[in-house]
């Protein structure tokens, strides 16, 4: 069956196509030509190309560096936020962060049985 949704995928990643704060994994950051300029480009494994701002710029090179070669494979949180433009009024944009690290669930310790009063010998750990 064909959705409608997936027949016009977004061109670029906006805040609004995100649900809260996201996982990603990075498959490149390139130099790309838009609408005439050159703009930085984040691809991601199953996310529409984000153009690069410099703040999320700065934010890709705090986590992994600033060679863009060694982003790929990387994985990163994008977060939608909210800004204050020069002229007061308020934007959306996406904060690039990093993974969330799933703390793993410690294992229940062994529990024991102790033997009653006279019974050590039929007592088992």
């Amino acid at each position: 069956m064909t959705r409608i949704s997936d027949m016009f995928q977004p061109r670029w990643l906006k805040p609004e196509h995100l649900a809260g704060r996201t996982q990603a994994v990075i498959e490149a950051l390139d130099a790309e030509q838009v609408n005439g300029d050159t703009k930085l480009v984040l691809r991601m494994r199953d996310l529409p190309p984000l153009i690069v701002n410099a703040k999320q710029a700065g934010q890709l090179a705090a986590l992994y560096g600033d060679e863009t070669e060694a982003f790929a494979a990387q994985r990163v949180t994008l977060v939608p936020c909210e800004y204050r433009r020069g002229d007061g009024t308020t934007g959306r944009g996406i904060d690039i962060c990093a993974p969330e690290v799933r703390k793993p669930v410690p294992k229940p310790a062994p529990r024991t049985i102790e033997p009653e009063d006279g019974d050590e010998d039929e007592a088992w750990h």
